[in-house]
């Protein structure tokens, strides 16, 4: 059946807006970008439970994160900018404790083999580790880039964040794959390289050519390297930061805290049908209160100012 493709979109996003579902992956994008994707045994069959990086059978997902709001330097300012040369050293580092948590999978899964007796168990042990030494699939991404525009001054859906967005991923995906590189000489490529295989995909071609020339020599030390998850746990833990690469659901919003019935002195700004009394107060995104801050150090804490346009939100 051929129908609209503008009223199907018109139905997903009613529905998400309802009940947070359905979640949509692009998987002729993936299956083609994915350079493990095109290994005999590592052709992604589904994803991990939260969709966060796509998986072959019997593969793990190993994921890990950086906070891209932390490169911002004086953020806020006509002076702001982002220092790609510390973001460079960052994720080479981010990609090799990629690679490490590899090898404490295997020392995992090997604990857990030498304690049972199951032939069967000890099986899919041995395959789950197998998968993993033979392709060292790692998922780095990032999170905060939503709050490293507007800490640069940029809206999230303007021309110039589209610009510094790609420049940033850029360098993001040369950090990581030269690391990558760096650590296939060092301790040799994942087993099962050969770029006679993966020579066609697109992405890996779309790397500098001095990196692909590299590569072409020695490999690299991971089927795949990277993955950008919605980090939406990650971004509350790291002081309520923008998740993933999405835009800030809002940059303010009101919260109500219901009021104990010996509580006398409470301010009451709601009562709801039961007769329960409840209190509000503003909930600042964390980047939105260090602006304020920054523009107002007398800043009481909930009054809500006018706020520039770079907040963007979804």
């Amino acid at each position: 059946q051929e129908i609209r493709a503008s009223d199907l979109w018109n139905v997903v996003i009613e529905s998400v807006h309802q009940g947070a579902e359905p979640g949509l992956l692009m998987w002729d994008n993936i299956t083609r970008e994915l350079p493990a994707n095109y290994y005999p045994g590592f052709e992604c069959v589904s994803t991990n439970p939260c969709s966060e990086i796509p998986l072959s059978e019997l593969d793990a997902c190993r994921l890990n994160t950086v906070n891209l709001a932390g490169f911002v330097v004086n953020k806020f300012t006509k002076e702001a900018y982002f220092d790609f040369e510390r973001f460079a050293k960052v994720v080479n580092a981010a990609q090799r404790m990629m690679d490490d948590i590899c090898d404490l999978e295997v020392e995992a899964i090997d604990k857990i083999m030498s304690m049972t007796g199951s032939k069967s168990e000890r099986s899919v042990w041995q395959k789950l580790k197998d998968s993993c030494l033979k392709g060292r699939r790692t998922g780095l991404g990032t999170f905060g880039l939503a709050d490293a525009l507007a800490q640069l001054q940029l809206s999230y859906d303007s021309g110039a964040g589209l610009e510094i967005t790609n420049s940033i991923f850029e360098a993001f995906r040369n950090s990581a794959y030269e690391a990558s590189m760096e650590m296939a000489d060092e301790r040799g490529p994942f087993p099962a390289w050969d770029w006679e295989l993966e020579k066609d995909c697109p992405f890996l071609q779309r790397l500098p050519k001095k990196l692909l020339d590299r590569m072409k020599k020695s490999g690299r030390r991971n089927i795949a390297a990277l993955t950008n998850a919605p980090t939406g746990s990650v971004a509350i833990v790291a002081f309520n930061s923008s998740s993933g690469i999405e835009p800030v659901f809002r940059g303010v919003y009101t919260r109500r805290k219901k009021i104990n019935h010996d509580d006398k002195d409470a301010q009451v700004d709601f009562i709801d049908h039961l007769g329960d009394k409840w209190q509000e107060f503003n909930v600042f995104h964390r980047n939105v209160a260090d602006w304020i801050k920054l523009k107002d150090p007398n800043w009481d804490g909930n009054t809500v100012p006018d706020l520039p346009k770079f907040f963007t939100t979804s």
